[in-house]
Formats: structure tokens, C-alpha cells, sequence
């Protein structure tokens, strides 16, 4: 009579968990590097993010200092053209308005 031994049953055990142990130790190792490579990336996303995030402070800062520089040299053309400055410039360059009877109308 053949009996199975407990070594047989054991083996056959083995086996067969053998088999499963391994799938599950793929699937295990595939979802660490998973996991280590979702890690990098996040690290990756928050130093770009930080990068850029700096990058737009730096052009927010031109931006205004810009701003301020049209302001002041709109200022500045204001003064340089006002009336009273061209009326004095043309004075000291002897100009003056001429009498109606010496304007001449072109057609």
C-alpha cells in the first residue's frame, strides 16, 4: 500500500505556495519600486515648484520695478513738454508767435 508521507505533503505544500510566494514577490517588489519611484517624483515636483515659484517672485519684482520706471518717465515727459517750458526754450531762442497777418494757410 502507498501511503503519502508527510514529507510528500509538506513538499507538495512547498511547492505549491512556492509558486504563489513567487507571484506575490514580483507584485511586491513592482509595487515598492512603485512607491520609491512616486517618491522621486514627488520630490522632483516640489523642487521644480519651488524653482518656478521663485522664478515668478524675480518677474513680479521686475514687473513692478518696471511699472514704477514708466510712471516716472511719464512724469518726466509731462514735464519736459509742458507749456510754460517750450513758451521759455522758444523766448531764449528768440522765437515768438507770429501776428495773424504773417500766418499762411496752405491748401
Amino acid at each position: 500500500m502507498m501511503g503519502i508521507t508527510s514529507v510528500q505533503v509538506e513538499k507538495k505544500a512547498y511547492s505549491s505556495c512556492g509558486v504563489v510566494s513567487h507571484d506575490l514577490s514580483r507584485i511586491l517588489m513592482l509595487l515598492v519600486l512603485l512607491v520609491f519611484a512616486s517618491a522621486f517624483l514627488l520630490i522632483y515636483v516640489k523642487y521644480e515648484n519651488q524653482q518656478l515659484y521663485i522664478k515668478y517672485n524675480s518677474l513680479q519684482a521686475d514687473g513692478q520695478r518696471l511699472h514704477q520706471e514708466g510712471n516716472m518717465l511719464t512724469l518726466e515727459k509731462a514735464t519736459l513738454s509742458s507749456h510754460k517750458r517750450v513758451y521759455g526754450y522758444a523766448e531764449e531762442a528768440k522765437m515768438y508767435v507770429p501776428s495773424g497777418k504773417k500766418i499762411v494757410v496752405l491748401d
